[in-house]
């Protein structure tokens, strides 16, 4: 309100964005990465980004679910298949992470 009664006009619209910081570090010091975030423009992102250990985490899981089942269960004909065809599905590359 001081605003327009000192200049006559409206203040300026301010639109703040939001950001969020994801800092990553290791002990002995050699590596950072920072990821940065828009927010709310690029929710999705960073929810993908946040969930991306907890995703490993269940498909190594899965794999080791499926890989007992087959060395130490006694699975039927169609579980053995289906367990394996699973195993197929999961890739490894992003399990060594």
């Amino acid at each position: 309100m001081a605003h327009l009664l000192e200049t006559g006009k409206p203040p300026p619209i301010v639109r703040k964005k939001r950001h969020f910081s994801c800092r990553i570090g290791y002990d002995w010091g050699r590596m950072i990465a920072t990821l940065q975030y828009n927010l709310p423009d690029e929710q999705g992102d960073f929810d993908a980004a946040v969930a991306g250990r907890k995703a490993l985490s269940a498909l190594w899981d899965i794999d080791q679910a499926c890989r007992s089942l087959l060395k130490h269960g006694e699975p039927t004909e169609g579980q053995a298949e289906l367990a394996e065809r699973i195993r197929e599905m999961i890739p490894y590359d992003l399990l060594e992470i």
